[in-house]
């Protein structure tokens, strides 16, 4: 009997681990982020997971989520809780009835729109970064856009 409560333990602890690592990867992209403007910040996947993880009602992926998101804000400058705010209605408001109408898992449509909803977010609220304009914050979102969508399609996020 002692063996199956340990079986037990083991497979929680290596999934528990499993999310650790998968938080310090993210950590570890963020920090390169940083350095090369060039990677993306990974909103629209991010995006995709949360609302898988709604769906399938993953309270953990939800923390992670969450977690890299506040990790996000404080990195890049943001209001803390702007982006899970942003998610939380972009899912109520648009992704909700998309998904209805649509029916079929267009994520690349998804991630466009989260970097449109977000680029509005940000002409609304107003920080942007220091000595950024929104207007030169364009063409990257529209390349963070596109990547990311390939990054979702390719891998079948």
């Amino acid at each position: 009997m002692q063996t199956f409560s340990k079986m037990q333990r083991n497979r929680i602890v290596k999934k528990n681990l499993g999310y650790f690592l998968v938080f310090i990867a993210l950590a570890i992209y963020c920090f390169l982020g940083d350095i090369f403007v060039f990677l993306p910040p990974l909103l629209g996947v991010m995006f995709v997971l949360f609302s898988h993880s709604i769906v399938q009602r993953k309270t953990a992926n939800l923390i992670l989520i969450f977690a890299y998101l506040l990790w996000i804000e404080c990195d890049r400058g943001l209001a803390l809780g702007t982006l899970i705010v942003f998610y939380t209605l972009y899912y109520i408001l648009v992704f909700n009835p998309i998904e209805f109408w649509i029916r079929k898992k267009m994520n690349f449509l998804y991630v466009a729109l989260v970097y449109l909803g977000f680029f509005i977010l940000l002409g609304f609220v107003g920080s942007y970064g220091e000595g950024m304009e929104l207007g030169s914050l364009a063409g990257l979102f529209v390349y963070y856009a596109i990547l990311e969508g390939a990054i979702s399609y390719a891998f079948k996020v």
